[in-house]
Parts: structure tokens; sequence; C-alpha cells
């Protein structure tokens, strides 16, 4: 384990509402050694299409700490996910900050086991430029309690 991470969502518009969805979000990270933090804010949109929803997030972050950046960078994510099944939905994302650009398949989904209720997200995503590694696995497990 890295860092920790708090991140808190809000809903700025009921569900259907307008045309669009829009949130918020407020995330803070602080490094497991040293003194590193980051806090980033941001607006994130959704849309559903018939079975299908796209979303797209944009955040503006800035690290603290020895080794941090002064300044303030912006980050993008977009998912196109296919509404298969509840714990199983078939997706593709795209993540891109002022360095590089990432996108690839992934899968997403909800299920309820012992009474637990489980997220989990998992996408594959290759490097289409930039200076990140050509690939990269990400895995996201959430526990609702």
């Amino acid at each position: 384990m890295e860092a920790i991470e708090w991140e808190n969502r809000f809903q700025l518009t009921e569900p259907g509402q307008y045309w669009i969805d829009v949130g918020g979000i407020v995330e803070l990270e602080k490094k497991r050694h040293g003194d590193g933090k980051e806090v980033k804010i941001g607006l994130l949109f959704e849309k559903d299409i018939e079975d299908a929803t796209v979303t797209f997030d944009w955040l503006a972050g800035r690290e603290y700490g020895e080794d941090a950046s002064s300044k303030w960078e912006q980050q993008y994510r977009a998912q196109l996910r296919w509404r298969y099944l509840p714990a199983l939905q078939p997706m593709v994302e795209m993540q891109a900050d002022e360095h590089a650009m990432n996108a690839g398949p992934g899968i997403t989904g909800k299920a309820k086991i012992g009474g637990q209720k489980i997220a989990y997200t998992t996408a594959w995503l290759v490097r289409t430029s930039g200076d990140t590694p050509k690939n990269l696995l990400r895995f996201e497990l959430e526990l609702e309690f």
C-alpha cells in the first residue's frame, strides 16, 4: 500500500432532473511514507443513454510536501459503461492529465455477498501518449457498510 485516500462525492442535481446529472468530488490523500499529501477537487458528469452510462470527470489537484510541485494540475476521466447486469458491466475507460493519456477496456459491477455490499472496477489501460508506463492495470474494491 502506497497511500491512504479519503474521497467524498456530492450529488448536485437529482438524477434525471436535467439533461445531464452533475456532482462534485473532494479527494484527500496521504502518502504512507514521507510527508507527501495531495488534494483534488472536481466536477462529475453522468448521462444514461438506453442501456449505457457515459461519465466524464474533471479534477484539479495539487500535491504538498518536500518533493511536491507548487502548481495545480488537471486530470480528466471518461467512461462508457454497458449496464448488462448489476454485477457485470463491461466498459471502456480513458484517463488523461497534462503529461499522458491512457485508455482501455474494463469491467465493473456491484453485488451483495452475505449482506455486505461490494463494488469493484478493474481496467487494463494502455498508454496512448505521454510518459506513463505502457500498460496499467487498475483495480478498485469498495465495501459499503
